[in-house]
């Protein structure tokens, strides 16, 4: 534990662009308290580390190659998360609905636990097809691949056989702003 923990506080952004360090409030936490996405458990470090040097790569090339694309549906606003599937677990109880992702318009993305940013990344989205790649700035987090089913203020992730996502899917639901602890919204009345 204490050998994750210093690890997760020496990274750096990775080479894909990314100029973010990584938050003081993910600093020494495991990988699923700080992406809430996560689905690397049982992974080893070579592994995400192969995966990653792939997914930079393919992520400079959908960005160099691609006419920008009006996606202002998945810009507007950030994504609360609403439940989690992995495999035949799934999780819908008020730590996850703490969980929030947003996406800039320049291929950023950031994401944390209600008030706290957790971290963020590179993500490239294509309309026609409907798939976004997510590379994280934390070199402690595999890229992960989806398709992204949007419906109104509804956002599916449907995890795709690239990264080893494909026992996962998440809904997600569009929110003006980050989630607020009930505890909190309680003190403030």
């Amino acid at each position: 534990m204490m050998f994750t923990s210093v690890l997760v506080y020496s990274c750096k952004p990775g080479s894909a662009g990314g100029e973010a360090s990584i938050p003081e409030a993910a600093l020494g936490k495991p990988v699923e308290e700080v992406y809430l996405l996560s689905n690397q458990k049982g992974l080893q470090d070579s592994t995400i580390q192969n995966q990653r040097v792939a997914a930079e790569k393919e992520l400079r090339q959908r960005i160099d190659t691609s006419a920008r694309q009006l996606v202002s549906v998945l810009e507007k606003d950030l994504y609360q998360i609403q439940a989690v599937l992995r495999g035949s677990e799934v999780v819908f109880d008020e730590k996850v609905k703490a969980g929030w992702i947003d996406f800039a318009p320049d291929n950023t993305y950031k994401y944390g636990v209600y008030a706290d940013q957790m971290g963020g990344g590179r993500y490239h989205f294509d309309a026609s097809g409907s798939l976004i790649l997510l590379v994280d700035y934390n070199q402690m987090i595999k890229p992960q691949e989806f398709q992204a089913l949007i419906n109104g203020d509804a956002l599916v992730l449907v995890g795709q056989d690239t990264y080893r996502d494909n026992n996962m899917q998440a809904k997600l639901n569009r929110m003006p702003e980050m989630p607020v602890s009930k505890q909190k919204s309680s003190d403030s009345q």
